[in-house]
């Protein structure tokens, strides 16, 4: 078993992705569990939330069991969930993170399966982005990757949001986001460290678009024709 580690520095913050060159960041370290077994955890929770509904009463005056809350684990979107754990280390001033699995992705190829791999990033740092490998055609992948956030003093943790995006690996085109989540690490426990499954959430900043078309072009001079191939759609809405 190799193990995979990918090193930043937070005093850096304005730097692209880690690395060697830069004298204050460690050497990049990766680890993946080849045998994608299911990492053993100490602790894990599932949270929930949602609106109950309000209407006890119908039209005609007869009392009516309200609507069951929409649980955080019951997905409308059906974007799956993902497993993660997060600690922080007090002696090195560092924040690790070991992204585990995700369990019912969505399917967003056209031959009913996923190639996802996860984007991490330390809000409000947009500028470094780190992120785990691709696993093929895969709806339920594992990853078992580590990341570690090195010179991140305890205070300065605690106004940072930890942000995950699921996305599809796309070969001719953008990649594709299943979903995302935010967990401001000031509701985390960071000196036990936990491990926690979240539902992933739509992924904002993709709803006022109307789509994607991949098309394949080609002109044949000899007989003055233009050939058009849709190949595909993506995010139709």
């Amino acid at each position: 078993m190799e193990y995979f580690t990918n090193f930043f520095r937070g005093d850096e913050e304005d730097r692209k992705t880690p690395s060697p060159s830069h004298t204050k960041t460690s050497t990049p370290k990766n680890t993946k569990n080849r045998n994608n077994e299911t990492p053993q955890h100490e602790q894990q929770t599932s949270e929930s939330a949602g609106p109950i509904s309000n209407n006890f009463f119908s039209d005609n005056g007869a009392f009516e069991m309200p609507e069951p809350p929409v649980l955080e684990a019951e997905v409308v979107d059906n974007l799956g969930k993902i497993q993660f754990r997060v600690s922080y280390d007090f002696h090195d001033h560092t924040l690790n993170l070991k992204v585990m699995r995700a369990t019912g992705l969505p399917a967003k190829d056209f031959t009913g399966t996923s190639d996802p791999y996860v984007k991490v990033l330390l809000l409000p740092d947009k500028k470094t982005k780190l992120q785990t490998n691709i696993k093929r055609k895969n709806l339920n992948p594992h990853w078992n990757e580590s990341f570690a956030f090195e010179g991140f003093p305890f205070q300065k943790i605690q106004n940072r949001i930890l942000y995950m995006q699921v996305l599809d690996y796309d070969r001719f085109s953008r990649d594709d986001p299943i979903g995302e989540i935010a967990l401001p690490l000031a509701d985390v426990n960071l000196a036990e460290g936990k491990t926690m499954w979240k539902n992933l959430q739509p992924c904002k900043g993709h709803s006022g678009r109307l789509g994607e078309l991949l098309l394949s072009l080609c002109y044949q001079p000899a007989q003055g024709s233009l050939t058009i191939i849709v190949i595909k759609a993506n995010r139709i809405s």
